[in-house]
C-alpha cells in the first residue's frame, strides 16, 4: 500500500508540477496586488472630493465613451488625492480606467489593474470559467493529498531523518532532503492556504452563475444614497457619502453599494446596501449582524490572500507560495537526479 501511494505521489506530482508552479508564482504576485495597483493609481490624475451628483455625471459619460463595455464596478478613492476607478465589462479597450477631474472629466486607462485582474482570474479559474473553478478545486485537493502523503512517508522515519539535509550526499539525496524538509516544515501553512482556497472555490461552485443585465439608472444613481442610508441608518451618510467603498452595477435587477463597516467582524467586511430596479425597497445588510458561520467563511479570503491589514498577514501567504514553488522545483530535480543515477549505474 505504501508503495502504491508513493507512486501516485510521484507521478501525479510530476504531471501537475507546471500548474502548481504557475499557481505558486501567481499567488505570490497577488499577495502584493493592492500595493502594485496603488503605485500606478498614484500616477493617475487625482481629484477633489466626489459627490453623488458627480458620480451620476461620470457614469453617464462612461456609458457614452464605452458603449460596448458597461461599468461593472466603481472603486471609490481612499483620499481626495486618489482617482476614482471604474471596472468595465470585458471587451475591446481598457478594462480599468481612472477618472480624473482636472479641466473636466478625464478617463485614463489603468493597464496594471487589468493585468493584475487577468492574473487573479488565472489563479482562481485558469481563465476557464466554471470548468476552471473545478480544475483549481481538484488542484487544491491534490495539494492536500500530497501534504498528507508526504507526512505519511516521513513519519516512520522522523527519528532517523529528522529535519536534516545531507548537503555532502549525492545530488539526488540533497534534492530529496530539501523536498522532504521543506514539505514537513511548511505543511501546516500550505494546508491552511489550500483549505481556505478550497472553501472559497466550493462556495463559488455552489452559487448560481450571475446573469448580467443593465439596471435602470434611476435605481443605481449614487445621488439617491444619502436619503436611503439616512432612512436605514440615521446619520450614516456623511461627507458626501465617503462611506462608500465600492459600487457594483449591471447585476440582474439590482445594484449593490458596499459601505465601510463600523464594526467589521473580519478584515475587509462591508455593509451591503442593495437597490432593486423592480420597485422593491432597498435592503441594508450589516456585516456586524451576520451569523457565526458567515464570519468563519468571511475570514477565508483574508487568510488566503494576506489581506489582514498588517505585514505579517502578507508574509504568511507569500511564504506559502514560495514553499509550494520550492517543493515543485525540488521534486522535479530530485526525479531528474534519480533518473540520471539509474542511467549511470546501467552503463558497462
Amino acid at each position: 500500500m505504501r508503495k502504491q501511494i508513493y507512486q501516485i505521489h510521484k507521478w501525479l506530482g510530476l504531471a501537475l508540477a507546471f500548474l502548481f508552479l504557475l499557481q505558486a508564482v501567481s499567488g505570490c504576485a497577488l499577495v502584493f496586488r493592492p500595493q502594485i495597483q496603488q503605485v500606478f493609481v498614484s500616477e493617475a490624475p487625482g481629484q477633489a472630493d466626489i459627490s453623488p451628483t458627480d458620480l451620476d455625471v461620470i457614469l453617464g459619460q462612461a456609458r457614452e465613451i464605452f458603449p460596448a463595455q458597461p461599468v461593472e464596478r466603481v472603486l471609490m478613492p481612499g483620499s481626495a488625492a486618489e482617482p476614482l476607478v471604474l471596472r468595465l465589462s470585458p471587451g475591446a479597450g481598457p478594462r480599468f480606467v481612472a477618472v480624473g477631474q482636472a479641466n473636466g472629466i478625464v478617463f485614463e486607462p489603468l493597464p496594471a489593474h487589468t493585468v493584475m485582474l487577468a492574473l487573479f482570474d488565472w489563479h482562481e479559474a485558469l481563465w476557464a470559467g466554471r470548468t476552471g473553478y473545478i480544475l483549481v478545486t481538484a488542484l487544491g485537493l491534490c495539494l492536500v493529498g500530497f501534504l498528507i502523503s508526504g507526512i505519511y512517508f516521513w513519519w516512520p522515519l522522523r527519528a532517523r531523518q529528522g529535519l536534516r539535509i545531507k548537503w555532502r550526499g549525492t545530488r539526488a539525496r540533497r534534492w530529496y532532503d530539501v523536498h522532504r524538509v521543506l514539505g514537513v516544515v511548511t505543511a501546516p501553512l500550505l494546508l491552511l492556504t489550500a483549505c481556505t482556497g478550497l472553501v472559497m472555490l466550493v462556495r463559488m461552485l455552489g452559487a448560481a452563475a450571475p446573469v448580467p443585465g443593465q439596471v435602470d439608472p434611476v435605481y443605481v444613481s449614487p445621488s439617491v444614497l444619502p436619503s436611503i442610508i439616512e432612512e436605514h441608518e440615521p446619520g450614516g451618510c456623511k461627507a458626501g457619502c465617503r462611506r462608500i467603498k465600492e459600487i457594483r452595477l449591471n447585476r440582474e435587477g439590482r445594484a449593490d453599494f458596499l459601505l465601510f463597516s463600523d464594526d467589521a467582524p473580519w478584515p475587509g467586511a462591508v455593509d451591503r446596501l442593495s437597490v432593486y430596479s423592480d420597485g422593491r425597497p432597498p435592503a441594508l445588510r450589516l456585516a456586524a449582524e451576520v451569523s457565526g458561520t458567515a464570519v468563519v467563511l468571511g475570514w477565508m479570503y483574508p487568510l488566503h490572500s494576506g489581506a489582514v491589514g498588517n505585514a505579517l498577514g502578507r508574509v504568511l501567504p507569500l511564504i506559502s507560495g514560495l514553499a509550494l514553488g520550492g517543493l515543485v522545483v525540488a521534486g522535479w530535480f530530485m526525479w531528474l537526479a534519480r533518473n540520471a543515477a539509474r542511467r549511470k549505474n546501467k552503463l558497462p
